[in-house]
């Protein structure tokens, strides 16, 4: 899901370019801060109103971005069968800079006991997340910023 959630923000970030005719190589055209800093500078001139939109959500699309990397490119998932409960879903380990992110979303205390609102339990050293509350809340943040975004245009 997090392949096809930063595959939602290249496919935006595409639609400006291609909407503005900003010739950068598509390699360049992105969301991330990190490859797409020419193209978010050419945004911020021809659209300021997006250029803070996209700044509004930076904390959620850094997330993605980070989350994705870890994933794809380097750890995978690692599974963990559910300490608190047997018959509660496999959590996933995540390291602290996925958490930190997590948190500057907005993350807290959730009505579970265990779990935070994303799905973050912190058990010893672990940090595990629960990806039915991540997800559900990543997806709901996606739509949200996608339906603005789409109005900027």
């Amino acid at each position: 899901m997090i392949a096809l959630i930063t595959g939602v923000f290249d496919n935006l970030a595409l639609l400006i370019a291609k909407r503005h005719h900003i010739k950068l190589d598509k390699t360049n055209i992105s969301l991330s801060k990190d490859s797409g800093k020419e193209f978010l500078e050419k945004v911020k001139t021809i659209n300021p109103h997006l250029k803070q939109h996209i700044g509004t959500f930076r904390n959620f699309i850094n997330l993605v971005y980070a989350f994705r990397e870890k994933i794809i490119h380097q750890e995978g998932l690692n599974q963990v069968i559910s300490p608190i409960v047997p018959s509660w879903s496999s959590f996933i380990k995540i390291d602290p800079e996925i958490w930190a992110y997590i948190k500057r979303c907005g993350d807290g205390k959730s009505e579970y006991k265990y779990i935070s609102k994303w799905g973050v339990l912190k058990r010893e050293s672990d940090i595990m997340l629960d990806p039915y509350f991540f997800l559900s809340h990543a997806l709901s943040n996606l739509i949200m910023f996608t339906n603005e975004y789409l109005q900027e245009l």
